[in-house]
């Protein structure tokens, strides 16, 4: 991100302008990983740009009026309701875009499995095995389904907690290194405040 005069952007200044990279504390800002997920990677990138725009002066009114999609406006309001570091913001919108895409995904799951079973079962016309003789109330649902949709259930939890406690793991280093460097009252004071988050984040988060 680069800050060119009072305006926060995504590219270098332009001609003579005079600018410098920043994150949310005027450092790079870690790298997003959205959970392997590339829609939740964008997302994170994207709300860190609302945080920085934010810092720089930007008002809710403003972005709103430049998002040119519905899921952009929503995102600017999202991210306006968080409260928090720039890398703690990016880290709380991947998590929920994360939950929502597991929840697709299990909708879909389910509804393939139940097709399937139909099938099976003869249910679907059209299908090998359908009879008209074979009526609704001879199907059986699989046994074992819900059982192998709650184990997948898990293993996705156990992967979202494994990233999220790894990001957040990965902001307290950082803001160790930032407290070593050391710097006035007021910054100190912003670097207490962020640790007592990032403590917060991480006992919410079971890390």
């Amino acid at each position: 991100m680069y800050r060119c005069g009072s305006a926060y952007q995504d590219r270098p200044c332009a001609g003579d302008q005079k600018g410098r990279t920043v994150g949310s504390t005027g450092t790079a800002a870690p790298p997003a990983t959205g959970g392997g997920n590339a829609e939740c990677a964008q997302r994170g990138r994207d709300s860190l740009k609302i945080v920085w725009s934010r810092e720089g002066g930007a008002t809710e009114e403003r972005l709103l009026s430049q998002a040119t999609r519905a899921e952009e406006r929503k995102l600017v309001q999202d991210v306006w309701r968080r409260r928090g570091s720039a890398s703690q913001v990016q880290a709380a919108v991947e998590a929920d875009c994360l939950v929502e895409v597991e929840k697709r995904e299990r909708a879909a799951a389910l509804a393939i499995e139940s097709a399937r079973a139909q099938r099976e079962a003869g249910l679907v016309p059209g299908s090998p095995s359908a009879s008209p003789a074979t009526p609704a109330s001879q199907y059986t649902p699989d046994p074992n389904a819900e059982q192998r949709m709650r184990e997948e259930q898990a293993a996705r939890d156990a992967e979202r907690k494994k990233t999220t406690c790894a990001r957040l793991n990965s902001s307290m280093d950082s803001l160790r290194k930032r407290e070593l460097a050391g710097g006035n009252t007021a910054a100190m004071e912003r670097l207490n405040d962020e640790r007592r988050k990032l403590r917060n984040d991480l006992s919410n988060a079971g890390c």
